[in-house]
């Protein structure tokens, strides 16, 4: 830790704490996550070592490295100094249609490019979509996973997304299918953003929680406690969450940018487009 000067403490994540500092040798500025855990930690160096594979992706998080503190591992990426989705919306800034279409196809092309490296992301909320001097970053890989390979593999029935825990027994089968909980996440993440009364204002997302969707989450809890394997009712309660979607008008006059978030709802996961698909038909406009 002597090659690095702790500049500020920025904060803790899911797993451990955030701190900025500078590289002694170089004076080069970086985020430095140390973590107590070493398998969390091994996790997160491998998720970001294959994400930076090829350099640094212009949407995701430069990996420098990692380094041994004490009985802790330190994580060193880049630092992104700016506001987070939530923080945006919290402070009460608007975010227009033409804008809300931009974001969607940025988050949707980081999501395609960490598909592609055979990760899902499996943490995407409002609090990990930060906006910078280099423009937007997905941020915070503590959660993610390889569902693909066998080290560090997905585990559906111990992902920790409290929405997406009980998507279709499909997933239990088909591994391929696990990206689309990304897919889901962004799509619900959207709508309730951009839909006054179902867990939002005009611009808070977590604020103004409607009954109605107190009870969904409710219900959800409810049948992940009866279920050994969470697969049994998940369609039957994803159902319920699209009519919800159906059911709500969302504050948009954009086709597009609706459009764009019932395709990403929908139940179905075969018929639910990658993100890929989504960056595709946001480029046919």
């Amino acid at each position: 830790m002597e090659e690095y000067e702790v500049i500020e403490k920025l904060g803790r994540g899911h797993f451990g704490q955030v701190q900025k500092v500078k590289k002694v040798s170089s004076g080069q500025i970086m985020a430095l996550k140390i973590l107590d855990d070493f398998d969390t930690a091994e996790r997160e160096i491998e998720i970001l070592r294959v994400l930076n594979s090829n350099g640094c992706h212009p949407l995701i998080l430069c990996y420098y490295g990692a380094i041994e503190i004490k009985n802790s591992i330190g994580i060193l990426t880049e630092l992104v100094e700016g506001y987070t989705l939530s923080q945006m919306t919290e402070y009460g800034r608007t975010i227009t249609d033409p804008q809300m279409l931009k974001l969607l196809g940025y988050i949707f092309a980081g999501l395609a490019y960490i598909h592609s490296k055979g990760i899902v992301h499996n943490d995407i909320s409002p609090s990990n979509i930060i906006f910078g001097n280099q423009g937007l970053k997905i941020i915070d890989y503590g959660l993610s996973c390889f569902y693909r390979d066998d080290r560090y593999k997905c585990e559906p029935e111990k992902t920790t997304n409290n929405l997406f825990e009980l998507e279709t027994d499909e997933i239990s089968y088909n591994m391929d299918l696990y990206p689309k909980i990304d897919v889901m996440n962004t799509g619900i993440m959207f709508w309730r953003l951009i839909t006054p009364g179902v867990g939002v204002t005009k611009h808070h997302y977590f604020i103004g929680m409607t009954s109605s969707y107190q009870e969904f989450i409710t219900n959800l809890a409810k049948a992940k406690n009866r279920l050994s394997y969470y697969t049994l009712h998940s369609s039957a309660i994803l159902s319920e969450l699209q009519d919800s979607v159906d059911k709500y008008k969302m504050d948009t006059k954009s086709e597009i940018v609706e459009q764009i978030i019932r395709m990403a709802t929908r139940v179905d996961p075969y018929a639910r487009p990658s993100a890929s698909e989504i960056v595709d038909y946001i480029k046919t406009y």
